[in-house]
Parts: C-alpha cells; sequence; structure tokens
C-alpha cells in the first residue's frame, strides 16, 4: 500500500468515525448541562486554584506555560502543588504519588518497591526536576491527589494548587481559568474525537478567564477569525514558544530527533 492509498484509508475511517464523534459532542453536552444546573458539582481545593488547559487533544504547550507559571510564582516566594493524571502513568485510578525534585516523596495504596522509572510518568517527572521547589501530585483522581497528601503533610507550605491539562476537568472548581490555543489550528480539524482533535464543546471558551494563543507568529497578531465569535470581551494574549537546545549543533552534520510529544513536527521544524 503507498502513501497516498493509506491517507486516503485514514480519510474514510474518519468519515465512518463521524457517528461516534456526534455521540461523544452529546455526552459532552449532557455533563456540561449537568453542571451549569447543579446536578453535578465542583469542590474548591481551599487554595488558589489555576487550571491551564486547552479544547483540543494535546499539542497547545500546557507544560511550557505550567512551567513559566510556577517559575513567576517562585520570584514572590510561592510554592505550587501541580495536581496531573500523569497520562500513562503506571498508577491505577485509586493510587497517586508525590514528587518533588524528580524523587518520590509520597505514595498511597502503593507497593513500596515503586521507583521513578517504573511510574512511566515523564511529563510529571521532568515538571518535577525543573521545578525544584515546586510539588507534583499525580494521580487520576486530582482531588484525592491533593487531599491525600495535604492530610499526611499539613504543615508542608503550598500557597496555589495548578491543574495540568485541567480545563475539561470540572470536579475541581478554579479561581482562573487559563485556556491555550494554538494560534494556527485552534480548533485541530474542527472534528470532535474520535474524528478530530476536539474533546471541549467550542462553546465552552465563555467560561475560560484568559485565552492564550500559542505559537502565534508574533505577539501582536489578530485573533483568528474562526475564534473572533467566540471571545468577545475575553482577555486574550499571544504566546511564542522557542525550542532551547541543551547542546551546540555542528552544521554539516546529522543528527537523529526523539520526540514523545503531541504533534512533534513543530518541534522538528524549530530545531
Amino acid at each position: 500500500m503507498n502513501v497516498e492509498q493509506n491517507s486516503i484509508g485514514l480519510q474514510v475511517l474518519k468519515y465512518l468515525l463521524l457517528p461516534v464523534s456526534l455521540i461523544f459532542y452529546l455526552v459532552l453536552f449532557i455533563r456540561d448541562l449537568l453542571y451549569y444546573v447543579q446536578v453535578f458539582s465542583s469542590t474548591h481545593l481551599g487554595l488558589p486554584t489555576i487550571s491551564i488547559g486547552n479544547i483540543v487533544a494535546g499539542g497547545t504547550g500546557k507544560s511550557p506555560m505550567v512551567i513559566f507559571l510556577c517559575q513567576e510564582l517562585e520570584k514572590i516566594n510561592k510554592t505550587a502543588a501541580i495536581l496531573t493524571r500523569g497520562y500513562k502513568s503506571s498508577l491505577s485510578s485509586r493510587q497517586n504519588v508525590a514528587l518533588k525534585s524528580g524523587r518520590i516523596i509520597h505514595m498511597k495504596d502503593i507497593a513500596s518497591d515503586l521507583n521513578e522509572g517504573s511510574l512511566h510518568a515523564d511529563e510529571a517527572l521532568m515538571q518535577s526536576n525543573i521545578l525544584k521547589n515546586h510539588f507534583v501530585l499525580v494521580g487520576a483522581n486530582r482531588k484525592s491527589s491533593f487531599l491525600d497528601y495535604r492530610a499526611k503533610n499539613p504543615g508542608e507550605k503550598i500557597d496555589f494548587c495548578l491543574l495540568d491539562d485541567g480545563f475539561q476537568h470540572r470536579p475541581i472548581r478554579r479561581d482562573l481559568d487559563i485556556v491555550l490555543l494554538d494560534y494556527l489550528k485552534p480548533f485541530g480539524s474542527g472534528f470532535y474525537l474520535p474524528t478530530g482533535e476536539l474533546r471541549v464543546r467550542k462553546a465552552r471558551l465563555k467560561d475560560a478567564d484568559v485565552v492564550i494563543f500559542t505559537r502565534a507568529p508574533n505577539l501582536e497578531a489578530p485573533i483568528p477569525a474562526v475564534c473572533q465569535r467566540l471571545l468577545i470581551g475575553k482577555p486574550v494574549h499571544n504566546a511564542i514558544f522557542r525550542t532551547k537546545v541543551g547542546a551546540s549543533l555542528s552544521l554539516g552534520k546529522c543528527y537523529s530527533v526523539v520526540a514523545n510529544i503531541s504533534q512533534p513536527e513543530r518541534f522538528v521544524e524549530d530545531l
């Protein structure tokens, strides 16, 4: 099968999945409605809580933004607890761990032989290694992750909670909702999962307190036309990400690039 045939096959598969995407959208709509009429409720964690999220599946720069915010908090002598699911980690739904300076400092319902290597939470470990003065709490139930750690360490200095990838996570009430959108493709292909990349209803952008367009061409670039109606009255900013290479690269040499991130093409382009 050549590349062209493979591409056609993928397009056909996407259209076959459209009914599933419709069901997914309806589930989102009903879930949002139940929160709006307060059949479902959100719980505040008792500390100023900031959510950093998006409305598509990956690829908008949430982790760099979390790191940036924590570094800004450090400048005013504030400490954050980053609450993350630990995507594809080895933890079950009842388990959670706390990390600091890249090391496990707390575990719940986990065998004592678990270590950082067997945790399989690369992004959380990266954040913990960079943000040595902050805590990274990993667990599918973010509320339990925080409350469990807080109960065992009541004297620990934690001033803020940061929900990493938190816009679609509604059980926790937040004080500030920051939503990141890719400037060139704010809604991905425009279809909902699994046909496309949308995992949150576009209408929910009205719940955002701040919208930041990442990978903007410049800081003064206008709001993309497809978003203007949804963002009326919202504080909107542009952000430019730059890739930092830790080693010097020599011209005329060939390099292999390994990236375990969503949409790695952009990382390669930056290099």
